[in-house]
């Protein structure tokens, strides 16, 4: 319920409106007028006027008002890993859409497009890819990234599950990513997002990223997370966008490939919890350490010992003394 608290600004105090994305609900604008906390560069996103007569404006207003009554640290925490609706734009009396805080650089990378580099977001999807493919666009992850990657967002979904927060449509199209020194991720789109059981609009899911087909089984609650977590993982390690086959985790850890086996059921009270996934992914990522596995791919070598280059190379030497102290003694 509205307590008058909600944040609300009126579209023309918004000044200057760039356009930057277009999407099936509607528009999002860039715009420089206010800043979120003062700090935090925002954009705009316009509903489309069919979007508006299905809209839940008062569950829009629920989620808006949700940051500011969390204590300071854990609202801190909220925006630093999600987009989430800051402020209802209104036209007159009527509500046109709402504020949420402009992608962060560092889950943005550049993309060499034609003769040029574009700024891309850096969704997902990308990592989804066999290894040649990302090294044509310069995305340095190896597994132990992969790992990291996951045991972040693993933290991330356990605490947004605490929050009274479910994802619903998690996929690459609304998660983006971070790698480096801190591999971590962002999401995007959260007013699709469930919070203390309502929802803006009703529940969709992006395509190959649905949850087992014909059991009935309701959207946006914690036990699809759960299942579009493991599918996550294991798309993340076959570098494909349609894999559903746990296998490919048993080489890195079998325990990993124990877990999303059991996100995947079609049995949802039986499949583990992000937080599940925790404690494994970290000794996972302990165990890869600095010596990160290569993938070895069909019509490849392994890679030998690292000191297997110089021993070679001093056999080699070894070999043409020989045959010169031969050609010397013998055949002069």
């Amino acid at each position: 319920m509205d307590d008058g608290s909600t944040p609300e600004i009126d579209i023309a105090l918004l000044g200057p409106l760039t356009e930057i994305g277009k999407g099936g609900q509607g528009r999002v604008h860039r715009t420089d007028a206010v800043r979120i906390n003062q700090e935090w560069p925002v954009v705009f996103k316009e509903y489309e006027p069919a979007v508006l007569a299905q809209l839940d404006v008062g569950q829009l207003r629920r989620m808006v008002a949700f940051v500011p009554r969390l204590d300071a640290d854990t609202g801190r925490w909220l925006c630093e890993r999600t987009a989430w609706p800051a402020a209802l734009v209104t036209r007159g009396s009527a509500v046109c859409g709402f504020l949420m805080r402009r992608i962060p650089e560092e889950f943005e990378f550049a993309l060499s497009h034609g003769s040029g580099v574009v700024t891309r977001p850096a969704g997902f999807q990308f990592l989804l890819n066999p290894d040649d493919y990302l090294a044509r666009i310069a995305v340095p992850i190896d597994d132990r990234s992969r790992l990291a990657l996951l045991a972040d967002l693993a933290r991330t979904l356990t605490r947004l599950h605490g929050l009274g927060v479910v994802v619903g449509d998690l996929s690459p199209n609304n998660l983006l990513f971070r790698l480096g020194d801190r591999p971590g991720s962002f999401f995007i789109d959260c007013d699709a997002m469930r919070l203390a059981g309502g929802s803006v609009l009703d529940q969709t899911e992006t395509p190959d990223w649905e949850v087992p087909q014909g059991t009935g089984e309701p959207l946006a609650t914690l036990a699809t997370d759960a299942y579009k977590f493991g599918l996550l993982a294991v798309r993340l390690f076959a570098r494909d966008q349609v894999s559903r086959d746990p296998s490919v985790l048993s080489a890195l850890s079998p325990e990993l490939a124990a877990l999303a086996a059991r996100c995947l059921t079609a049995a949802p009270a039986a499949r583990p919890t992000p937080a599940d996934w925790i404690p494994v992914l970290e000794a996972a990522t302990d165990a890869t350490g600095a010596g990160i596995p290569q993938r070895v791919t069909a019509g490849t070598t392994p890679p030998g010992p690292a000191g297997e280059p110089a021993r070679m190379a001093v056999l080699v030497v070894l070999v043409l003394i020989v045959v010169l102290v031969y050609v010397i003694t013998v055949v002069w």
